[in-house]
């Protein structure tokens, strides 16, 4: 017996709920439910078909949700769509709202809750580092620059180097793409660090293979953090939860503190050099302590509680971040990240 048989049988058993049914077993009869079992062809929970993209139609790079639209007007009252004359001549870090070109635009760049974040974020540092982020500001308040792409969100989920394939083994949209597309723009310069706060839906959502909110790359000297990132397999927001704000989360999704997390990575934390495994670190994180704001971020974060592997360590071999010309007040000895020059 085949297997599509043996599929048959317990669909018709279902009674025929589903509306993609075989034709054998006559037409479907409402109330439809689409995969009840979640076995057969969407969210698939169970059996043999789990997390495989080959068969569940949720990874598939065509959806859009109800609400995407290519018609939009995106003149709010206070966004902005260019770099605002800055506060300080220091080097600092710069913030993106960007949508594709069909995303839902959620106005996070306007209703305060980027704002917010970053500034919970930056309490959580000054209280247990003494120092903070410094961001690009205009009259005191962080300088959001909001970007509409001309790429939908189905286009940006595509392999950068082979648009016929979906991203699969890494995140999409690829962060190069998105830095290489703001820089087209004349954004994103590489004097400054830039975080991208992208508000369309991210492959992540659908893909084990990186659960993770938040991506970063050095050479790129920018951040990713998928504000809209929404997963397939449960309808549920995934990364900009009610604990957004919180400066003690019990989450790693905490916006604020995933955002310092990323860009730590950008100035070198940890392992962008010799000596910097002290603490069993690896792929850049702390493995042995997942209190750790580099670690886990889980329960109560810390900010390397050792002071031995990141911060304030008073060693020349490893990146010690608390130096870093990104934060303020500055140190005496500032430094810029490694391989980097002002």
């Amino acid at each position: 017996m085949s297997t599509d048989f043996l599929w048959l049988r317990r669909l018709a058993s279902a009674g025929v709920k589903d509306p993609i049914t075989y034709k054998y077993v006559g037409p479907p009869r409402p109330p439809w439910k689409m995969d009840a079992t979640g076995a057969f062809y969407f969210r698939i929970r169970q059996g043999p078909r789990v997390n495989s993209p080959c068969w569940d139609l949720a990874f598939s790079p065509f959806w859009t949700r109800l609400a995407n639209t290519t018609e939009v007007d995106d003149r709010v009252a206070g966004r902005v769509f260019a770099d605002r004359p800055d506060d300080s001549t220091s080097s600092q870090v710069h913030v993106y709202y960007v949508l594709a070109r069909d995303s839902v635009d959620r106005r996070s760049d306007v209703d305060g809750s980027i704002a917010r974040a970053l500034d919970a974020g930056n309490r959580w540092l000054m209280a247990n580092g003494g120092k903070s982020i410094r961001y690009d500001t205009f009259q005191g308040n962080v300088d959001v620059t909001f970007v509409r792409l001309d790429q939908t969100e189905a286009e940006l989920w595509m392999e950068p180097d082979d648009p016929t394939k979906k991203c699969r083994l890494r995140p999409c949209p690829f962060l190069p793409t998105i830095v290489s597309l703001l820089r087209s723009r004349g954004l994103a310069p590489t004097s400054d660090i830039s975080v991208v706060l992208y508000g369309g839906q991210t492959t992540p959502a659908s893909r084990p293979e990186w659960p993770g909110c938040g991506y970063a790359g050095g050479r790129e000297r920018a951040l990713v953090y998928p504000l809209g990132q929404i997963s397939v397999l449960t309808g549920q927001q995934e990364c900009m939860g009610p604990e957004s704000v919180a400066t003690s989360p019990q989450s790693f999704n905490a916006l604020g503190l995933s955002v310092i997390h990323e860009i730590f990575h950008v100035l070198g934390a940890v392992g962008a050099s010799p000596g910097s495994d002290s603490n069993g670190s690896f792929a850049g994180h702390i493995a042995n302590d997942p209190t750790d704001l580099m670690g886990g971020s889980v329960g109560v974060v810390r900010l390397d509680p050792g002071r031995d592997d990141y911060w304030g360590h008073g060693r020349s071999d490893i990146v010690d971040v608390s130096k870093s010309v990104f934060l303020s007040p500055s140190d005496p000895n500032s430094v810029f990240p490694p391989g980097w020059s002002d």
